[in-house]
C-alpha cells in the first residue's frame, strides 16, 4: 500500500527510512519504519503486515499547529485509537471530530482519505489495526452490530461500528501496551502480534456488547463529573486520590462517580489511575533521564521497592530491566 501524506500549510515533507533519534524509544519490533520531517515537526509511521491484519503505529512530534492529509487507493477496515493526546480527525464519509486519548472506533472506508488536525505543540501517538473482513466475519453471528456493520462493508459503504465514541477498557489498554513494548526475539514477533491483535479484537467486541445502546442512564452532570475526575487523575499522577476525595472534588457522590466513570471509561477509578501511572513510569524509564527513585516519587510511591513491585506486577518486567534496555 502506497500512503501519500501532505500538510496544510504546504510545508515540504522530507521522507526517510531512519527514524529520528528522539523516536528511538518507540520502535515496533519487526515493522517497516517510514519517517518524515518538516518545519512543523517530525513524523514516524511504523507498519507491520501480518496474517489477517496490519498494524500501524504512528508518532507525531508537532512543533506548530498543522493539518495532515493521508491518501491511499485501498479500502481500510480499522480499529483506530489515539493512544497519546487527542486528535481532531476526519475519514472521508465518517466524521470522527475530536477523539480523546484512548478512545476508539472501528470504521470502514472504500479508500483512504483522511485528515488529522493537531491544534497544539506536543507529542501524539495513534495505534491502528487494519483487520481483514474475513477475520471479522467469524465473529458476526455472535454480535449483531458487527453483522450489520459488515453488511455495509460488503456494499462498499463508509461505516462506523460503534456509532458513539467509547474509551478503551483497562484490558484493551494492557494489550495495546503489550503490542507496543514487545521486546523478545524478532522472529517470534509475527506470532505474538497475531495472538495479541486477536485478543484485542475479542476484548473490543466484549466491551462494546456490554453497552450496545447509545443511550445512557446517567445525567449530563454525572458524566461531566466522571470526565473531571479523569482530568484530575491525569494532571496529578504523583497523588493517589481516594474515591471519596475525587467525589468531593467533582461535586458528586461516591456511587454516582464510580458507576458513571465505569460507564464512560470501562474501568474503575483505581484501575484507571494505576494504568495511567504505570504508563507514565514506563515512558520515563525509556527516556532514561530519571532515576528509578525519582520516577517512583513522581507517580506517588514513597518507597522504591513498593513501586518496583507494583511495576513488575503490572508489566511482568522490572523497572531496572526496562531502564537498562
Amino acid at each position: 500500500m502506497e500512503l501519500i501524506v501532505s500538510s496544510q500549510p504546504g510545508d515540504e515533507l522530507i521522507l526517510g527510512s531512519q527514524p529520528p533519534k528522539i523516536f528511538d524509544q518507540y520502535r515496533l519490533v519487526g515493522s517497516m519504519p517510514i519517517s518524515a520531517s518538516a518545519d512543523f515537526g517530525n513524523l514516524l509511521f511504523q507498519h507491520f503486515s501480518g496474517k489477517g491484519f496490519d498494524i500501524w503505529y504512528s508518532v507525531y512530534g508537532i512543533n506548530k499547529p498543522v493539518t495532515l492529509t493521508g491518501r491511499a487507493d485501498v479500502p481500510a477496515l480499522e480499529l483506530h485509537i489515539p493512544f497519546l493526546n487527542k486528535i481532531v480527525s476526519n475519514w472521508d464519509g465518517i466524521e470522527h471530530k475530536q477523539m480523546e486519548e484512548k478512545q476508539f472506533d472501528v470504521s470502514f472506508t472504500p479508500f483512504i482519505k483522511t485528515k488529522a488536525r493537531f491544534d497544539s505543540i506536543g507529542e501524539y501517538h495513534t495505534f491502528d489495526i487494519h483487520y481483514d473482513k474475513e477475520t471479522l466475519q467469524d465473529f458476526a453471528p455472535y454480535f449483531p452490530s458487527l453483522d450489520i456493520f459488515l453488511g455495509k462493508v460488503e456494499k462498499g459503504e463508509p461505516a462506523s461500528l460503534l456509532g458513539v465514541k467509547k474509551f478503551l477498557s483497562a484490558d484493551m489498554i494492557r494489550v495495546v501496551n503489550e503490542l507496543l513494548h514487545f521486546d523478545f526475539i524478532e522472529a517470534v514477533a509475527p506470532s505474538f502480534y497475531e495472538s495479541k491483535t486477536m485478543e484485542l479484537l475479542i476484548l473490543m467486541l466484549k466491551h462494546i456488547s456490554s453497552n450496545v445502546a447509545p443511550a445512557t442512564p446517567f445525567s449530563a452532570a454525572a458524566l461531566d463529573s466522571a470526565r473531571h475526575a479523569r482530568e484530575i487523575i491525569l494532571a496529578n499522577l504523583e497523588y493517589q486520590y481516594s474515591v471519596h476525595e475525587l467525589a468531593k472534588k467533582t461535586g458528586t457522590n461516591v456511587y454516582t462517580l464510580k458507576t458513571s466513570f465505569k460507564h464512560l471509561y470501562g474501568s474503575s477509578l483505581f484501575k484507571f489511575g494505576l494504568q495511567a501511572r504505570m504508563d507514565f513510569a514506563r515512558q520515563l524509564l525509556l527516556n532514561k533521564s530519571y532515576t528509578i527513585s525519582e520516577i517512583a516519587w513522581l507517580i506517588g510511591y514513597q518507597e522504591v521497592q513498593n513501586f518496583s513491585t507494583a511495576f513488575k506486577r503490572h508489566f511482568h518486567i522490572s523497572p531496572g530491566d526496562v531502564k537498562g534496555k
